[in-house]
C-alpha cells in the first residue's frame, strides 16, 4: 500500500495517516496525537470499515465500482493533501470529505490531483460524458490490418476510442508484420483501460472475411457498439491511396470524443442499427451483382426488391453488436476462397466485396428504413 506524503509521526508505520484516520472518527477523538491515534486504530483494525489511510479507503470503495480495473493506478496517483490544496473550493473540507468528493465528483472532472503532475487528469472526465449518454456500454474496435503504415495513421482514432474504454482488436492478415511490432503498437494505446489484442487471420484479399471469421471465433462482443475499420489502400481512392478517404470515413463517427458520443447514443438508444459516414453512401457499387444477389438470398432477403437498390461498401462503420450477431447468424457459412469474374478492376473478384455491400441493405430491410444513420 502506498504511503501518502508524510505529515504523519515518523515512528508510526508508513501506511498509517493519523490526520486522515482521525477525520473518519467521532469529534471527541479529534484531539488525539499521532501516537494515540495509531493505538486507537490498532484497537479497531480488525473492523473492515476502519481505514488507516486515504489509499486504503479508495481501494475499498473502488473495488466494487466500474473503476475497479483502474483502482491500483488511482490509489498510487491520488494524494488527498495535493487534491485539497490544488483545488480552492475544497480547502475547507476534512481529509475524509476530500476523498469522498473525489469519488463522487472529482474523478469525473478535469482537476489536478497531484502537485507533481503538470497536466489535468481528464480520462475519467471524458468517460463521465459517455456514461451520461450510454451508461456501462461496451465498445469494441475491430481493425483489419494488411498495411502497417495505414494502421499507424489510424493511431489517433484508435487512441480516442481507447480513452473512452474501447477495447481494440486488430486482425493481422500480413505475415510480414512482426509480432513485436504489433505488441508495441497496442502498447502505445495503453490508457489504463482494457487490454487490447491482436490475432493473425488468413488473408483472402479483402477485409470482410476477417471480420466474419472474428465473429465465428467468438471474438466479437455480444452487446454494445462495434466499430469496423480497415487499413485501406487502393489506387481507385485517389493519389494518396485512400488516406484522405479513410479520414473522411472515420471523422464523422470517431474523429473526436463528441463524434463517439453521438455515434454511441444513436446505437444504444434503439434509434439505429448501424452508423456510417455519408461518404460511404457515395462510394459507388463496384462489386459483382450476381454474387451479391446470391448472398441476399442466403440472408433470406428478396432479390427482386433489391434489383433497383443502390449498394455501397461496408469498409468503415459502427454498429450495434446485437445487430451484427443477427446479421452473421443469418448469413451462415461462406467460402471466402471462392473468386468470381465481374465487378470492377479494383473489386468484385472476392466474395467479401459482395457480402460487405449487403450490410446496409440488411439493416434497412430487417430493422426498418431508419436503421441506417448516414452522418457528416
Amino acid at each position: 500500500m502506498r504511503s501518502e506524503p508524510s505529515k504523519s509521526h515518523p515512528l508510526l508505520p508508513s501506511e498509517f495517516d493519523a490526520q486522515f484516520y482521525l477525520s473518519t472518527c467521532s469529534k471527541d477523538l479529534q484531539s488525539l496525537d499521532p501516537d494515540a491515534a495509531y493505538q486507537h486504530f490498532r484497537s479497531r483494525r480488525d473492523d473492515q470499515n476502519v481505514f488507516p489511510s486515504a489509499s486504503a479507503f479508495l481501494k475499498d470503495k473502488l473495488s466494487d465500482s466500474k473503476f475497479r480495473g483502474d483502482a491500483k493506478r488511482i490509489c498510487v496517483s491520488f494524494n488527498w493533501r495535493d487534491y485539497r490544496d490544488l483545488n480552492e473550493d475544497l480547502r475547507s473540507l476534512s481529509p475524509l470529505e476530500v476523498v469522498k468528493h473525489y469519488l463522487a465528483n472529482g474523478i469525473y472532472e478535469p482537476r489536478q490531483i497531484l502537485s507533481s503532475a503538470r497536466l489535468l487528469d481528464r480520462r475519467f472526465a471524458v468517460q463521465a460524458k459517455l456514461d451520461r449518454v450510454a451508461p456501462d456500454v461496451s465498445i469494441q474496435v475491430v481493425v483489419h490490418c494488411y498495411y502497417y503504415d495505414i494502421l499507424c495513421g489510424l493511431h489517433l482514432y484508435l487512441r480516442t476510442l481507447a480513452r473512452l474504454g474501447a477495447k481494440i482488436l486488430v486482425l493481422v492478415v500480413n505475415d510480414r508484420i512482426q509480432d513485436s511490432v504489433m505488441d508495441d503498437f497496442l502498447g502505445s494505446l495503453c490508457t489504463g483501460g482494457p487490454n487490447h489484442e491482436w490475432f493473425r487471420m488468413t488473408n483472402y484479399g479483402e477485409d470482410w472475411s476477417s471480420f466474419h471469421l472474428a465473429f465465428q471465433q467468438g471474438l466479437l462482443i455480444k452487446s454494445g457498439v462495434i466499430y469496423k475499420i480497415q487499413t485501406k489502400k487502393s489506387a481507385n481512392l485517389g493519389p494518396d491511396g485512400g488516406v484522405a478517404w479513410t479520414d473522411e470515413a472515420l471523422q464523422p463517427i470517431c474523429g473526436s470524443y463528441s463524434n463517439v458520443f453521438d455515434t454511441t447514443e444513436l446505437l444504444t438508444h434503439g434509434m439505429r442499427s448501424i452508423v456510417a459516414s455519408s461518404l460511404c453512401r457515395q462510394t459507388g457499387f463496384g462489386a459483382n451483382k450476381n454474387m451479391l444477389y446470391d448472398y441476399l438470398e442466403q440472408l433470406d432477403l428478396s432479390v427482386d426488391a433489391a434489383r433497383n437498390d443502390s449498394f455501397c461498401m461496408g469498409s468503415m462503420f459502427a454498429a450495434d453488436a446485437g445487430f451484427l450477431h443477427r446479421y452473421f447468424s443469418r448469413l451462415g457459412q461462406v467460402d471466402y476462397k471462392q473468386e468470381s469474374a465481374g465487378g470492377t478492376k479494383f473489386c468484385g473478384r472476392y466474395v467479401g466485396h459482395a457480402i460487405e455491400r449487403t450490410i446496409y441493405y440488411f439493416a434497412s430491410q430487417v430493422d426498418g428504413s431508419q436503421a441506417v444513420a448516414w452522418v457528416d
